[in-house]
């Protein structure tokens, strides 16, 4: 093929017709969970002269191109196009929010071929939010934490989509699912609405919620009592296990030998498991490696802080639950005061809610300053713009704010480029669009390079999250 036929090529396909061609390929070249789960829900975004852009809606599915999957990537796209490629993968949450459940769901896990016992899963039966209360005594669940009352944004959609999967099909989606997150951003939640779900569509299955610190205790007191045979009976029948805070296993070797047995009897019986802790198996210190890699086996995902927006749809839905009526701009403060635990968020919802009905005040933003901030005169908060983060950045770095918002290229203007991009979104949230226009009228692909560039790079590079994290605080201040 003569160069100009190449031209030709490139130029006569768009960026979707690339992605179509490259995924007939890669469906051929890949396992077809493989296939499904993580390579079609993607998004060819741009493709140009050798450059590739492809995005994803959460950071799980960034890390599983990045890994196995990268060169194949590059294989087939550049056999369309006809050229080497260089590929670069970007996260973008607002890409395709709802494929992952598609997709998620059609994804099964080879279980083992010996099945001794059958769960008592079933996929016809009547479903209802009283069958699913009824059942709630049965399961140790939360009759609250059902999946109508827990709300869905960008910081925790994959782990709403997975957990949907498993609580559609237990043993067969992922298995086990292990939800990880700080405290406060609704691991619990979910674990109880995969139950209910679960037993609204099978109501003789035999699920229990545990935490971790009573399943260790009810251990030490059937060693004690010697009650061992009935304690396992009780665990090793289920076909459902919600274990919460697992954590807490770390450093116990009674309670980690006789957990491993459990898993082990539960995976191989074919019942499901579903665990959260505040890390990864892989950031617990003290856990046997057999059990970290027993967690890992299924799909490992994590709850992120909510965004503003969500944050106030969590105080709307909580409104709408129990009976409140608060107006939007009160909601929008006490969101802008909890930024990092919903439960904060929503404790601070009750106790303005408390006073206003005790003392008969009107609640405002004026009236809440003395409820939720009673430690002293409020600082007076500072209206970010873009510009101020420009500014701090380039003094930072001994550039000129001009020259980061021009459209020039050069190597001394990348790396604080790049950070002020970063810093844009993390800490004003701002669009990746409207960060492109700010900065020399880029594409929106541009600024999602920046973003996942930069936070790559905090990982390996002390030096770097330092002067992210100073960076941050005099914004801030």
């Amino acid at each position: 093929m003569t160069i100009k036929e190449q031209d030709d090529v490139r130029l006569s396909k768009s960026a979707k017709e690339v992605w179509a061609e490259a995924l007939q390929i890669l469906q051929k070249k890949l396992s077809q969970p493989t296939f499904n789960s993580w390579i079609k829900p993607a998004q060819l975004l741009e493709i140009n002269n050798g450059e590739a852009t492809i995005g994803v809606n959460n950071e799980f599915a960034s890390g599983k191109l990045k890994g196995d999957n990268r060169e194949a990537l590059i294989s087939a796209l550049s056999e369309v196009v006809k050229e080497p490629v260089n590929l670069r993968i970007v996260v973008d949450p607002t890409l395709a929010p709802t494929t992952y459940s598609g997709t998620i769901a059609n994804i099964s896990v080879i279980q083992s071929p010996e099945v001794p016992r059958q769960p008592h899963f079933q996929s016809n039966a009547p479903s209802g939010f009283q069958q699913v209360t009824s059942q709630t005594n049965k399961g140790n669940l939360n009759p609250k934490y059902t999946f109508d009352t827990f709300v869905v944004g960008s910081h925790n959609r994959f782990v709403h989509s997975a957990a949907l999967a498993v609580a559609s099909n237990p043993a067969h989606s992922y298995n086990p699912l292990f939800l990880y997150g700080g405290v406060g951003l609704g691991k619990t939640h979910i674990m109880h609405a995969i139950g209910h779900e679960i037993l609204k569509n099978s109501p003789n299955c035999n699920l229990r919620y545990v935490s971790c610190e009573k399943f260790t205790n009810e251990l030490i007191n059937s060693i004690r009592d010697d009650r061992m045979l009935d304690f396992r009976k009780r665990y090793r029948k289920l076909d459902v296990l919600l274990l919460d805070d697992i954590q807490f296993i770390q450093g116990k070797d009674a309670t980690q030998e006789e957990f491993f047995h459990t898993f082990n009897t539960l995976r191989d019986n074919n019942c499901q498991i579903v665990l959260t802790s505040d890390r990864p198996p892989k950031g617990i210190p003290l856990l046997e490696e057999r059990l970290r890699s027993r967690f890992e086996w299924g799909l490992t995902a994590d709850i992120q802080a909510p965004d503003h927006e969500t944050r106030v749809a969590i105080l709307r839905k909580k409104c709408d639950f129990d009976g409140i009526v608060v107006k939007d701009d009160v909601l929008d403060y006490i969101a802008g005061l909890f930024t990092t635990n919903i439960r904060e968020l929503e404790g601070a919802l009750i106790r303005s809610n408390a006073y206003a009905s005790m003392t008969g005040t009107e609640l405002t933003p004026a009236t809440l300053r003395s409820i939720l901030q009673p430690a002293g005169p409020e600082k007076q908060k500072k209206t970010l713009t873009i510009d101020m983060i420009i500014d701090t950045v380039a003094s930072h770095y001994r550039v000129e704010s001009s020259d980061l918002r021009s459209a020039r290229r050069s190597q001394d203007l990348a790396l604080p480029r790049h950070v002020a991009m970063y810093m844009a979104h993390e800490i004003m949230q701002m669009s990746f669009p409207r960060i492109g226009q700010a900065f020399g009228n880029r594409k929106h692909t541009s600024a999602l390079y920046a973003h996942s560039r930069i936070k790559e790079q905090m990982q390996s590079d002390a030096d770097l999250a330092y002067a992210v994290k100073v960076l941050t605080r005099q914004i801030n201040d």
